[in-house]
């Protein structure tokens, strides 16, 4: 897809910022930051490595592999036979991190949020086998419920980052409008599916 105008590129960027990948990342900061329990120091680093490779890394390369394959013709993957082989690989590396916290006995607020980020996963890549939902918004919409959930569950002011992340998930469906990626009804879906995903881990508390 050829992006011309100067809005479509600024459109562009915006969702490159907000690539669906990278909201988990976020989430686990966001989460990290705000929880009563929270890592530090080398501890902080090493969970942060590990969960990027699994989570990000591994995905990403493997999107680029499926590129130089031809499986996929470009990286925004339109379609949803391009779709549906990254999402299960995500899924896979999804669940196999959440494997390796459990082994690490990470605590339980932890441990729900990564079996929260599988459940989105696992939830993305039934829909998508049917339905182009969108992961954008879904990612966004996680970071919305994290933020209602923390608000709810912990001491700490969240008006001013749940205002922050209400103008983000604004600007992030204009953006996937606008690059005509999606239809209102996809990325309705997508941010109900993530702010439900978040909202997911309230049954085991």
């Amino acid at each position: 897809m050829n992006y011309k105008t100067s809005l479509e590129k600024k459109a562009l960027l915006i969702s490159a910022f907000t690539h669906p990948l990278l909201m988990p990342l976020f989430a686990f900061l966001l989460l990290n930051h705000y929880n009563s329990i929270s890592f530090h120091g080398q501890s902080f680093y090493i969970l942060l490595l590990v969960f990027s490779i699994t989570v990000i890394g591994l995905p990403v390369y493997f999107v680029f592999a499926l590129k130089r394959s031809g499986y996929i013709q470009t990286i925004e993957m339109e379609t949803l036979k391009e779709r549906r082989l990254p999402l299960i690989f995500t899924c896979v590396t999804m669940v196999f991190n959440y494997y390796l916290m459990q082994r690490a006995s990470l605590p339980q607020p932890f441990l729900l949020f990564f079996l929260s980020l599988s459940i989105a996963s696992l939830i993305a890549m039934v829909i998508s086998v049917f339905y182009k939902i969108s992961l954008h918004m879904l990612g966004v919409g996680y970071l919305f419920g994290l933020g209602l959930l923390l608000s709810n569950l912990s001491s700490s002011d969240m008006r001013y980052y749940m205002m922050l992340i209400s103008i983000l998930c604004g600007v992030v469906a204009t953006c996937r409008l606008l690059l005509k990626a999606h239809s209102l009804p996809q990325l309705y879906l997508g941010f109900f599916v993530g702010v439900c995903s978040a909202w997911s881990v309230l049954v085991a508390l």
